[in-house]
């Protein structure tokens, strides 16, 4: 596995499966100088000419291997890279897939690198051409890279519950025992637009109850509304907390218990842009038993239950933000049953040690599947040659 991006992509997109499947008998998972605490981009690509140790290494990996993995890479000379490395070994080469780089708005921090014509979004849709296969996160991504490569296979995010000495996992932690109640959000600081657009319900439910905390982790919320010179829907209101630090994603959960938040946020513009967005933030919250209200779109319409682990709410439909608020603030009992239920969904269904199986398989059939192909490529000519 070859990651490119970012710590906590590279992390619930090739490290958490690449953990799992090395327990398996003979078989082998190597990923490339992955690290727990990366917020940018992988820097091995920028590194690339500095340290020939790097081409060496990459080089070795892939010689080696039956199936290499790899991010979506960023750079001509990365791109370069990739493609000598699948041409010279031959190796069945497959491209994950998070993020949707056609559809990026405006308003969001990567419209400069991946806006249209824009220099990384070609190298990237290049290099998902080129793969014999692609795995990505959502149905709407393989709807959408499906134009692009028809060898592609859905492997949604999965939480890592046990964890190990250098990973805490989602059962070893649990939201932080305080007085009232706090509604929460946490997450990249990319959603300013997906919080503001319920900014005004939010207010509303605030003022109507003064001993509810509304909380923003790693939102950057009210200086993004200051350098945008709009005026902050929170001013003055002595019952929003705001606590603009991350950690490392192997702190993580940890670090999202430490909140005790009791009611999770996960709003989403409806875009084509968040369509792609994975479950990730409802995951998260129902692995710590809280229920989550998100907007009824895409990944979350397909996997969250309405009213049952969650709730659902039609984009920009603010009196029903407030509704499913009021409701979960009111009714003590309904809020930790929607939570207990979320929690116990999350472990059957997005447990990471579950679904390496299924993502093992994948690769065995697809692995399969090009041997055979190549196999037929060799005898067509001699078969011919008898004919």
């Amino acid at each position: 596995m070859i990651p490119t991006a970012n710590g906590g992509v590279n992390y619930y997109r090739m490290a958490t499966w690449a953990f799992q499947m090395r327990k398996y008998r003979n078989v082998e998972v190597a990923v490339f100088e992955f690290s727990y605490g990366m917020n940018e981009p992988h820097p091995w690509q920028k590194g690339f000419f500095a340290n020939p140790d790097i081409r060496f290494r990459i080089d070795k990996l892939c010689e080696v291997a039956d199936i290499v993995l790899w991010g979506p890479v960023q750079y001509t000379h990365t791109y370069e890279f990739f493609t000598e490395m699948k041409n010279k070994h031959g190796k069945l080469t497959l491209i994950d897939m998070d993020d949707n780089y056609v559809d990026v708005p405006e308003w969001n921090e990567a419209f400069h690198s991946y806006g249209p014509n824009s220099f990384h979004r070609r190298i990237a849709l290049q290099t998902l051409q080129m793969a014999d296969g692609v795995i990505v996160s959502t149905p709407h991504l393989k709807e959408l890279y499906g134009k692009l490569n028809d060898n592609i296979h859905v492997i949604q995010n999965s939480l890592d519950f046990k964890g190990d000495s250098t990973f805490i996992g989602w059962d070893k932690v649990s939201p932080k025992k305080h007085k009232g109640l706090r509604i929460g959000w946490i997450g990249g600081r990319s959603h300013f637009f997906d919080l503001a657009m319920i900014a005004p319900a939010l207010r509303n439910v605030l003022l109507r109850h003064p001993e509810v905390q509304l909380s923003f982790i790693n939102s950057a919320f009210k200086t993004s509304y200051e350098a945008l010179k709009k005026p902050y829907p929170f001013e003055g209101l002595k019952n929003v907390y705001l606590a603009d630090r991350s950690v490392p994603i192997n702190r993580y959960a940890r670090f999202y218990g430490h909140f005790g938040f009791d009611i999770a946020l996960a709003p989403l513009v409806d875009c084509n842009f968040n369509r792609s967005k994975s479950n990730l933030r409802w995951l998260e919250a129902s692995a710590m038993g809280l229920p989550c209200v998100g907007t009824d779109i895409s990944h979350f319409s397909q996997t969250v239950r309405h009213g049952d682990d969650g709730f659902l709410i039609k984009p920009n439909d603010l009196p029903q933000w407030e509704v499913a608020l009021e409701l979960l603030i009111k009714d003590q009992a309904y809020r930790e049953a929607i939570g207990r239920a979320a929690g116990k969904r999350v472990r059957k269904d997005f447990n990471v040690k579950r679904n390496a199986a299924t993502y093992f398989r994948l690769l065995k059939t697809l692995l399969n599947t090009t041997v055979m192909g190549q196999e037929e490529e060799v005898l067509r000519p001699q078969l011919s040659e008898v004919a």
